[in-house]
């Protein structure tokens, strides 16, 4: 799933190793028990299904409790904010169909707060292919919240309130590749595996007002909480699943105990 590549403040704490192969080529300077790292990550599932997604709102640690068991985990902090304010100017159309509105209004802010851990063995000593196994657990709750207003040209000015939540788990199974290099504590690897994902209570609620009156109702949404179809439920369960083999990049800096 990920490259990582890791600093440290200071180098002599991390362990120069010599690899037990003798055709294998020495280089690096990996951790020991004890050393901890921070990095960013994002993987391949994060650019399929999710939007604005930044490596930067992972904040993510590694601990070697072993020269070969490390334990790993993170936050996942994550806010979007969009806004559209404007007027029709039909003037600009140069004879083409005059706007269906005469004002219109939209804000939308997204959040996404996630927790995640979990365990890597390393199989291979070596610095230059450094081997591993991972497993990681993980939960997360997103929402997105949708203002609009509009008025159009003729008729009853349309104002609207859409909320849209999903409470997400699952657990990933992967392999690492990693590489450390030269004297510096620089690794780099990536990792690829699987993903399982769950997503319950993933649907929107509406609330919209035509005229002073007022309409509530519940939607299907999609992956990035955009609603899926034009359907309107009085009431609404939803529960996804999905598995998904995937890579994960990782940008790591270790520091020595």
């Amino acid at each position: 799933m990920l490259g990582n590549i890791a600093f440290a403040q200071n180098p002599v704490g991390l362990t120069q190793r010599d690899n037990l192969d003798p055709w294998t080529y020495k280089q690096g300077i990996r951790p020991k028990a004890g050393d901890f790292g921070y990095f960013l990550s994002a993987t391949t599932q994060d650019f399929k299904y999710y939007s604005n997604i930044n490596p930067l709102s992972y904040i993510n640690f590694r601990w070697y409790k072993k020269d070969d068991l490390v334990f790993r985990g993170g936050l996942r902090l994550f806010k979007n904010k969009s806004s559209l304010k404007g007027e029709s100017n039909d003037s600009l159309n140069l004879g083409s169909e005059i706007s269906s509105f005469s004002k219109r209004e939209e804000k939308s802010v997204e959040h996404r707060y996630g927790v995640w851990a979990g365990v890597e063995k390393h199989l291979w000593p070596g610095n230059m292919v450094d081997v591993y196994l991972a497993g990681d657990l993980r939960a997360g709750i997103r929402r997105k919240v949708t203002n609009f207003m509009e008025q159009p040209t003729t008729g009853e000015k349309v104002e609207s309130l859409v909320n849209a939540n999903s409470f997400e788990y699952g657990f990933d199974a992967n392999i690492g590749f990693q590489t450390f290099i030269a004297d510096l504590p620089l690794s780099i690897a990536v990792e690829a595996g699987f993903q399982l994902t769950a997503a319950n209570f993933r649907r929107g609620k509406a609330k919209e007002s035509v005229g002073g009156v007022t309409t509530e109702y519940q939607f299907e949404v999609d992956s990035n909480l955009n609603p899926s179809s034009s359907d309107q439920y009085s009431k609404l369960s939803s529960a996804k699943f999905d598995l998904d083999a995937g890579l994960r990049f990782t940008l790591c800096y270790f520091f020595s105990k």
